[in-house]
């Protein structure tokens, strides 16, 4: 919070438009600064990609507890293990790292019931089908909290519409059989498919779905080495989010990037450019 503060402040007098371009908790800490600074004069616009209004779990409040026996146990104090391939960023997960997302997302939320809404313009873009955040509390938070003309909500989704909509919402559907998507995954919004790493054709394969190296007495699943090697289309493997509906159907590989990213993109630089001087 205090390196937000910071980083923001830096900009004061040096830019003319300053706009908060965030992923997943970097959004929890952008909406934490705007709600505890009210609704601030410098900064014109935000731009909140998976943002982190609540992890998708009702057991997050669980991770303060294992992160405290952790403390006396470091072998305890993790919620996943894995060989960590991603050259990248972390695939093992601590549970400190847990508490502290629970922590500052119940923060942040308890400051949006007390302040005024968030007038800065907003665009904001979530999958329904994420399984890392809430997607369902990030659209009602969108449409509860946030309150400027620009605004704007992308809902990508391989269903129906959302349960409650609003203006600014735009349902994107998204389901492509051929293509081999059956959804959109939670790390997939910011990166582009010719990313040379994370990309369509890219290096990296996310499947710890099917990896049970946090425990070397079990046996990999059979399908980790077709999702690791396999071709999407073929043998039921398929590119969505590790959610439990998929995997009965198919093998997935979660989607490392974003097949609207140029479409998505032009639509943020639009927003921008919509933002009059505040």
């Amino acid at each position: 919070m205090r390196a937000i503060d910071k980083g923001v402040e830096s900009f004061n007098g040096k830019v003319e438009k300053l706009i908060l371009v965030e992923f997943s908790t970097g959004g929890t800490l952008s909406l934490h600064h705007v709600l505890r600074k009210n609704n601030p004069e410098n900064i014109k616009g935000l731009v909140l990609l998976a943002p982190g209004i609540k992890e998708n779990t009702a057991l997050g409040f669980a991770a303060q507890f294992v992160a405290r026996i952790g403390d006396i146990n470091p072998k305890t104090g993790w919620l996943d293990i894995h060989p960590d391939e991603d050259k990248v960023k972390y695939e093992s997960f601590c549970a400190n790292a847990g508490a502290q997302f629970h922590s500052l997302a119940q923060s942040m939320r308890y400051l949006a019931d007390e302040k005024p809404d968030i007038t800065i313009p907003t665009f904001m873009a979530i999958s329904s089908a994420d399984s890392t955040v809430d997607p369902d509390l990030a659209r009602e938070f969108f449409c509860k909290e946030m309150e400027n003309k620009n605004n704007r909500l992308n809902w990508y989704t391989a269903n129906g519409d959302p349960k409650k909509t609003c203006p600014g919402l735009f349902v994107k559907r998204i389901k492509n059989l051929e293509a081999g998507i059956l959804d959109y995954a939670h790390l997939s919004l910011p990166m582009s498919p010719d990313n040379d790493y994370y990309g369509r054709n890219g290096e990296y394969k996310s499947c710890l779905v099917y990896s049970k190296s946090n425990n070397a007495e079990e046996q990999d699943d059979p399908n980790l080495k077709i999702c690791r090697e396999g071709e999407i289309g073929k043998n039921r493997l398929m590119y969505g989010e590790h959610i439990k509906e998929n995997r009965k159907n198919y093998v997935i590989r979660r989607l490392t990037f974003n097949p609207s990213f140029d479409e998505m993109a032009e639509e943020i630089f639009e927003f921008i450019d919509r933002i009059e001087t505040r």
